[in-house]
């Protein structure tokens, strides 16, 4: 019976030890996960960023956000939520003193967010992006597009764009 008892002890001890090991190495992953998850968008464990809104322009109270608005902020909290940081949220017409001292995260594109727009005529100048509101001329007008047929339910891109899943190459 002494085998027997050795047999089971070890057997106890090597299932701890790669019990250990498994659980080990199951958290390693999801750490180094969330680090690279926190590295992609700028954040710290503990830290603070940035939430910029866009206004609802129909909507009575000043303080009104849009759905799909709203849906994007649930979904970019959660991300935040796992990540540790700590979302602080204005709107996008405030007044924010501060450039680049936190991860800034903007909802909408630049003609709802003035500050999405301000962000792209610092990183992209070359790109036309008010070129509606300053009276100029759009960066697509007068461009020739690429013919499909009738009825087929692709849509016509400019020529320097190349191709896309949507449009047949010509």
């Amino acid at each position: 019976m002494t085998g027997d008892a050795w047999n089971i002890g070890l057997n106890i001890i090597a299932s701890v030890i790669t019990g250990s090991v498994v659980w080990l190495s199951g958290r390693l992953l999801r750490l180094r996960g969330l680090r690279r998850k926190q590295a992609f968008f700028g954040l710290s464990s503990g830290g603070e960023c940035l939430l910029v809104v866009p206004r609802m322009v129909s909507a009575d109270n000043e303080r009104s956000v849009h759905r799909n608005d709203a849906a994007a902020m649930l979904d970019l909290s959660s991300i935040l939520g796992e990540c540790g940081a700590k979302p602080e949220v204005i709107f996008h017409d405030q007044v924010y003193q501060g450039l680049a001292d936190k991860p800034e995260f903007c909802i909408g594109g630049p003609v709802a967010n003035r500050r999405t727009e301000a962000h792209l005529r610092s990183v992209l100048p070359a790109c036309a992006s008010g070129a509606w509101r300053s009276g100029r001329r759009s960066p697509w007008a007068g461009r020739p597009t690429r013919r499909t047929p009738a009825g087929s339910g692709t849509r016509c891109w400019p020529r320097s764009c190349g191709t896309s899943a949507t449009s047949p190459r010509s």
